[in-house]
């Protein structure tokens, strides 16, 4: 594969993610070849203050927490084909200022598991905000910040868009947020179709 020796790339339900980095130039290959960055670069696991499964709907959620549990709330999500190390240099400053942060893996990604193997899979905008207000509930959040991009973003919006009672505020940051989804199927001008597929 013409990558250092330091570079696994390793498949989760995620995908192909990087296992350790060098800074040889490798990394470079590495992120060519289709390793996500940020996933396990030395020193940002170190930072996690605990690692839970938390059972919440459909779903045995895992969950990394940083900060004092007693801290204003905030949940950090991750978009496709991403996963939690997304956060690595965001959630030790928020909980630096007294932030109760969360960040959990999505449906799909991680150590996060369906309870029923039978339950049906889905990525569904609705599933994703369920997933997101069921994770709340479940850890006792009282009215957090959620924060997200790309399929964490779309949880985030649409969950405070059905459950504003829920949230505090919403950060989103790119992405398809709350989309219309008898409106997809017509196809908009080319123009404005190119503008939101990825560019490389």
């Amino acid at each position: 594969m013409g990558i250092s020796a330091a570079y696994v790339l390793c498949s989760h339900n995620s995908g192909p993610h990087l296992k350790s980095g060098r800074t040889d130039g490798s990394r470079e290959k590495a992120r060519r070849l289709g390793a996500c960055p940020g996933r396990y670069w030395p020193g940002t696991v170190g930072a996690v203050t605990s690692v839970t499964m938390v059972r919440a709907g459909v779903l045995e959620v895992a969950v990394e927490q940083h900060g004092d549990p007693k801290g204003w709330p905030v949940v950090l999500l991750h978009g496709f084909p991403y996963d939690v190390r997304c956060y690595d240099q965001v959630a030790p400053p928020l909980a630096a200022a007294g932030a109760h942060v969360v960040v959990p893996y999505l449906r799909g990604y991680g150590p996060t598991r369906f309870i029923d193997p039978t339950t049906p899979r889905s990525g569904q905008q609705a599933a994703l905000a369920a997933d997101l207000r069921e994770l709340i509930s479940a850890l006792g959040l009282a009215a957090p910040i959620v924060a997200g991009f790309d399929w964490g973003g779309r949880a985030a919006c649409v969950a405070a868009a059905l459950w504003p009672q829920m949230v505090r505020a919403l950060v989103s940051v790119s992405g398809y947020n709350v989309q219309n989804i008898s409106a997809a199927a017509t196809p908009a001008p080319p123009e404005f179709e190119h503008g939101l597929w990825y560019q490389h």
